[in-house]
């Protein structure tokens, strides 16, 4: 199958807006800063909360570009992957390439085979020329424990918190060494209430991997938890 790129469309917010659509699910999902990030199934809005939620993501495009290529011989054609996302430099000042996905259910990915592959290969064929990465998501990649506990946590990055409750668990955690989250608590706090309203705070921290958790478990108030090297806390 010759597949021959004929040209690239890009716009910064995407290559088209998504619309209302009553057979399926749209919408968007609203990091806490930058653009939100536009979905038309809810199995692209849960890669988009896993892409959102990874720290090292610099910025998530829903349809971020359209390809037109020729199979053959044949009339053009167009293809739209459905993210794009790019990534904050690494410590070593290196930047991850960009990656494009695509998001199918693994059914839809074998029936409609034939008929998807051409444009799956004119993104692989683009991505090689700049760099990048393209990967083709289905749920069995998408939907795991680790989303799970993404949906969980992810409203605590927010969590109003003094620094006060923080700094307090951070120490504590540092001198318990490996702990769990109930653990923790106990051990920072001796007033219930105290303990309870410090909740919010211990899992803000999670979020901004200050405090890490095996997250592909599922993730308890008796999960290990140790203090990572990202600490900011003294």
């Amino acid at each position: 199958m010759e597949i021959t790129l004929i040209g690239v469309t890009e716009k910064e917010g995407g290559v088209r807006a998504i619309p209302m659509n009553y057979r399926s699910v749209t919408g968007r999902v609203e990091p806490p800063e930058g653009p939100t990030v536009g979905f038309e199934s809810t199995l692209e809005r849960d890669l988009a909360l896993l892409l959102d939620f990874d720290m090292t993501v610099k910025r998530v495009t829903s349809q971020p570009l359209r390809i037109d290529f020729t199979v053959g011989s044949g009339r053009k054609r167009t293809y739209t992957p459905d993210l794009l996302a790019t990534f904050h430099h690494t410590i070593d000042g290196q930047t991850p390439p960009p990656i494009l996905y695509e998001v199918k259910y693994a059914d839809e990915l074998r029936e409609r085979a034939q008929e998807l592959e051409p444009g799956f290969n004119a993104a692989r064929m683009l991505c090689e020329q700049r760099g990048w990465h393209f990967q083709v998501m289905d749920e069995t990649f998408i939907r795991t424990t680790y989303l799970q506990n993404v949906q969980k946590l992810r409203h605590f990055r927010s969590y109003p918190d003094d620094g006060r409750s923080a700094l307090m668990l951070v120490d504590t955690l540092r001198e318990l060494g490996i702990s769990t989250p109930s653990e923790l608590l106990a051990s920072t706090f001796m007033d219930r209430t105290n303990r309870a309203q410090a909740v919010g705070a211990m899992w803000r921290l999670v979020c901004e991997q200050v405090i890490g958790v095996n997250l592909m478990n599922v993730l308890t108030m008796k999960s290990e938890i140790w203090l990572t090297e990202v600490s900011i806390y003294g």
